[in-house]
């Protein structure tokens, strides 16, 4: 990466994605979920529960906030309602962020 304060498609998974490589418009990956992107990631049909996304900043960062917005359009409304973030240095060893001492499993989205 020429600039180290992006992130590369490659460092964005999910639980899943819906949508065809073949089929443009209908291929919603994880990195289309980027802050003001003309598209953005929908779970697939098929696996709608629990859906996830992870970006691996692949080093140590301190995050200072996360901003999320829903897909937008006239005829959608798709958004999350609530969210959980964790954290970790491995996938066998994520967390919660802490509020007040106390891990933050839920955060309702105004």
């Amino acid at each position: 990466m020429a600039n180290d304060t992006k992130v590369a498609n490659d460092q964005m998974t999910a639980s899943s994605h819906y949508g065809y490589v073949s089929v443009p418009g209908l291929y919603l990956p994880p990195w289309k979920g980027r802050l003001n992107h003309d598209e953005y990631w929908a779970t697939s049909v098929s696996n709608p529960s629990d859906p996830w996304i992870k970006v691996d900043f692949r080093k140590n960062i301190s995050v200072k906030g996360i901003a999320i917005q829903g897909s937008g359009g006239d005829n959608n409304n798709d958004w999350i309602k609530t969210l959980e973030i964790q954290y970790g240095n491995s996938q066998d060893a994520l967390v919660y962020i802490m509020e007040a001492g106390y891990p933050k499993e839920s955060i309702k989205i105004l």
